[in-house]
């Protein structure tokens, strides 16, 4: 089953950090987090979030978090002193 993202924000220059809220800020809380790998590939296919190719799916409480509408990321697909794009999905859909 594929998962296609009908309404997401992408997160530009994000670095991995539990201790301290995200520098960028999604505008609503989302569904669903991912590391996002290959942009192009993610855009031209109508938004399908592709594990291992072109997204990386992250875990609720395990990797991010809002508490009081504050974002936390902390995902494990880059080090910590890296940064990189995250996709924010606030609307998905199933696709057969």
């Amino acid at each position: 089953m594929k998962i296609r993202a009908t309404r997401y924000q992408i997160l530009r220059g994000v670095s991995p950090t539990s201790r301290k809220p995200c520098i960028v800020q999604p505008t609503e809380k989302p569904v669903r987090v991912a590391y996002l790998l290959d942009e192009k590939a993610f855009v031209d296919s109508g938004g399908i979030m592709e594990h291992h190719k072109t997204v990386f799916l992250e875990d609720a409480v395990h990797d991010w978090h809002m508490e009081k509408g504050v974002f936390y990321y902390y995902g494990r697909a880059m080090d910590v002193d890296d940064s990189g794009d995250i996709l924010v999905v606030f609307e998905q859909e199933k696709l057969q």
